[in-house]
């Protein structure tokens, strides 16, 4: 669970880093938090772009710590 909670705070991170980059480089306001659903074994971002709300989920699998703290972020910026 420790790592889990590292992922997402280090996704938070990077969401929060991406949209103060949108906002200077392309003007586009937004903000979003990632968080890890226990019970559907998810992770999900809710995130808001120039006043459109919208939700990113993905199922989690422990064999994806192995993949970096960047993974989840990174699927979620390709979407």
């Amino acid at each position: 669970m420790e790592a889990i909670n590292k992922i997402i705070e280090h996704t938070n991170n990077r969401i929060s880093a991406w949209y103060l980059n949108a906002k200077k480089d392309y003007n586009v306001i937004g903000s979003g938090k990632a968080e890890y659903k226990s019970e559907a074994n998810e992770i999900v971002i809710n995130y808001n772009e120039n006043g459109e709300s919208k939700v990113f989920n993905m199922v989690f699998y422990p064999e994806y710590t192995s993949n970096g703290y960047d993974w989840v972020f990174n699927c979620w910026a390709e979407q």
